[in-house]
Formats: structure tokens, sequence, C-alpha cells
């Protein structure tokens, strides 16, 4: 009787010490999941921000002195202002172009307009009109953000239309996220939707375990990632395509021949959503599509995903959970832009 029981005590010991072997482990999970909490939630957004900002740049400064210079106007803010007899994020220009001006008007979405930028004098088009004013050709260059959140393709159809002659342009630059060919415009906010998504499904076990909460947030997240990459990819290569990036290119072709009929010049440049730009960027094949058509169809092209590939995507953002560029993503955006104007375009204006 005595051998019989041993045998079940050993088991029963093994068994407790597994149980108490995963309590502890537990344990050690949940504590050390707040006390990294605690420490990471010391800091306020605009703290993180801050830091953000500092290391990007630390990481990414301007390659040459030109690239450094901001516009020596006052700071405008994230609001629009009546401008040309619309309303703008800039400055005040005149209908009339002034003489011996070339004029580019900058069209675009909410990455173009600035969105999460709080100085209007550092976002891309403020760049190039600060750099290119700055060359000693004797001609004053305007490049007004006539952008406007949220928009596609089709809004820049319809503005080159109704503006190609009032505003009299010599250019028309359209910065076009992978967002613009008819798609949602969720500028790849993950985290954000995460967030709202935890506080929707919010339980009783996610207020008690942080550990918990923990898991089942990189859970939603991955959920959220999916969904919000599929989406993009469906609009370019899905049962969709025809009428998304379909559309989106007979929009991009009527511009064009609108340009060429009234002798503007058009540069598209390429925005990438700022998302795992370390390895394996996720969007790859739809900027190459991008690409690759424009370049077919003989449009000026500027693809901006070199210029971002391999670099520290968290660093680029506009705030802790927003996705939008900052200034530093803006300034390496239009520091890309100018060299290939200067390169391709300009240097054939006498």
């Amino acid at each position: 009787m005595m051998s019989g029981k041993k045998p079940k005590k050993k088991l029963l010991f093994r068994v407790l010490g597994s149980v108490l072997a995963v309590v502890i482990t537990l344990v050690l999970l949940e504590t050390g999941v707040r006390v990294t909490e605690y420490f990471t939630g010391k800091k306020t957004k605009q703290e993180q921000f801050a830091a953000m900002l500092k290391e990007a740049h630390d990481l990414y400064p301007p390659s040459s002195k030109l690239f450094a210079k901001v516009l020596e106007r006052k700071r405008l803010g994230q609001k629009n202002f009546p401008s040309m007899g619309i309303s703008l994020r800039d400055y005040d220009y005149s209908v009339i172009k002034p003489e011996n001006t070339y004029r580019i008007i900058g069209l675009g979405d909410s990455f173009a307009w600035g969105f999460g930028v709080a100085d209007n004098r550092r976002t891309t088009f403020k760049y190039l009109e600060c750099w290119l004013n700055s060359g000693q050709d004797g001609r004053r260059y305007e490049v007004i953000n006539c952008a406007q959140p949220a928009r596609t393709v089709r809004h820049y159809e319809t503005y080159v239309k109704e503006y190609g002659k009032k505003f009299d342009p010599d250019m028309f630059l359209i910065l076009y996220n992978l967002n613009d060919s008819y798609l949602p415009h969720a500028s790849m906010v993950v985290d954000k939707r995460t967030e709202m998504l935890m506080e929707k499904q919010k339980d009783l076990l996610s207020d008690i375990s942080r550990l918990y909460r923990f898991v089942k947030k990189r859970i939603v997240k991955k959920r959220v990632h999916d969904y919000t990459v599929g989406h993009i990819k469906e609009g370019y290569f899905g049962p969709e395509k025809d009428q998304k990036w379909g559309k989106a290119q007979e929009n991009l072709k009527e511009i064009q021949r609108v340009c060429q009929e009234r002798g503007i010049e058009l540069v598209v440049t390429i925005f990438p959503l700022l998302f795992q730009l370390e390895k394996n960027y996720p969007f790859q094949n739809e900027v190459d599509e991008i690409d690759n058509f424009l370049r077919s169809n003989k449009i000026h092209s500027v693809n901006l995903l070199p210029a971002f590939k391999g670099k520290k995507t968290f660093v680029l953002w506009s705030s802790p959970t927003d996705s939008h560029p900052n200034r530093v993503a803006h300034r390496i955006a239009a520091e890309t832009i100018y060299q290939y104007l200067q390169q391709n375009i300009f240097r054939d204006i006498p």
C-alpha cells in the first residue's frame, strides 16, 4: 500500500510544482508589464513626440545647409486661411501671378497638407519654396499648398481643370499617397485604431491584469494591421482594382492631357505610407505599380520610397499613434523632390 501512495504523492508534487511555476511566471510577467507601463506611462504624449522628433533630427539631419533653411515668414499653424479666393493652409497669394515668377501649385491629401505638423513652414511645399528662392537664377518661385485632407485623385483632376487657367501655374506638383486611389484615408494609423478598439472592447480582466491587456492588445493590433494592409493591396491588385486604381489612372491621364494642352508641367510624387520602413516594406509592389504607370505614360515621377526605406519608421510620425509624416519626414521628401526638379525640370528652363 505504501509503495502505491508514493508515486501518487510524487505525481501530485509534480503537478503542484508545474502549476506553481506557471503562477510564478505569470506573476513575474504581470509585474514586468506593470513596471514597464509605470515608467513609460510617466511621459505625456507631448514628451514622447519631442523625444521622437529629437531622435529623427539626430538620425536624419539635413544633407546640406540649404536643406536646413525654412521660410522667413510667420508661422500659420494647423488651419486654413483665405488665399486666392479659396481656403488654403498657406499665406495670401495674388490670383494674378507676379512677373518673373514661376508658380507651382501643390496638390495632395493630408500628407501634403501637413496634418500633424504644427508649423506650416515645415511642410513639403513650403520647404521647396524656401529652397528654390535661395538660388541665383533671378527668378521668384511660389509653391502654393493647395492640398486638402482626405481627398482623392478625382479632386486633383477637378482642381486642375477649374484653376489651371485662373491661377496661371507653371507646374502642378502632386504628392500622391497610396490612399489617393479611392481608398479609405486611414494613413496606416494602426496604433490609433487599436487603442480605439481596445477601449470599445473593454472588459473586467483588462482592468485587472496588465498582462492580459498586453496580450489582447497585440492580438487586436495584428488584426487591425492585416485589415489595413489588405484593403490597400486590394485597391491595386484585388477584385475592385478597376474601380479604385483603374479610376485613378484615368484621372491622372486626364490631368496629364489638360496640362499638356495648357503648357503646364506635371510632376507626380509618390509619397509612401510610413509603415514598416525598416524591412519588408508591405507596399513595395503598389509603389512600383504607380511608378511604372507614371513612367510608361511619360509623366514626371518622383518616387520617395527609396529616400524613406530603411529608416526608423516610428520617429517619422506626427505623433506616437499617428503615422502622418512629421516635419523631418516632410524635409526628407522635399529634399528628394528639390533634387529631382533641379536635375530634370529647371535645368531646361531659360
